[in-house]
């Protein structure tokens, strides 16, 4: 596998991972609030979960998939569109660092009852592993 190759795949892989769980977030958001220890009380609360989990994790694999698709077809891409779309990708990134680094925090505050937010934390750092090393061995040209 070449390295651009194992880079579109990680980045595939990341974004696949994203719609996952958005999709799972809203198709099933009582499944989805149960697993993170949340109860919602009303249709409200279900949305809310629906919208949080499921809306905002849909779109964001949305978007690394657009980006992956523009950087798919490097031979006709401009560098300034190619640019943009590691750019996109790289933001979604950053912004998933929050979710392990605020994770953390609360354990590091609240203390922790073991498992879940072990296990989230590394499925989270997983992910973001996945966006950044698909865009560190992503060759670029420049404008």
């Amino acid at each position: 596998m070449s390295r651009r190759a194992l880079a579109l795949f990680l980045l595939a892989l990341g974004g696949l991972s994203a719609l996952g769980f958005g999709i799972y977030g809203l198709v099933s958001p009582s499944a989805t609030a149960a697993a993170v220890s949340l109860e919602p009380q009303n249709a409200f609360g279900r949305g809310e979960i629906r919208a949080l989990y499921g809306g905002m994790w849909t779109a964001m694999g949305v978007l690394v998939f657009g980006a992956l698709r523009q950087l798919a077809s490097r031979g006709r891409l401009r560098p300034d569109i190619e640019t943009r779309a590691t750019e996109r990708i790289r933001t979604i990134a950053l912004c998933w660092t929050g979710l392990p680094l605020a994770r953390g925090l609360a354990i590091l505050l609240d203390g922790s009852e073991g498992g879940p937010a072990a296990l989230f934390i590394l499925a989270e750092v997983a992910m973001v592993a996945t966006l950044l090393g698909g865009l560190a061995l992503l060759p670029t040209r420049r404008a």
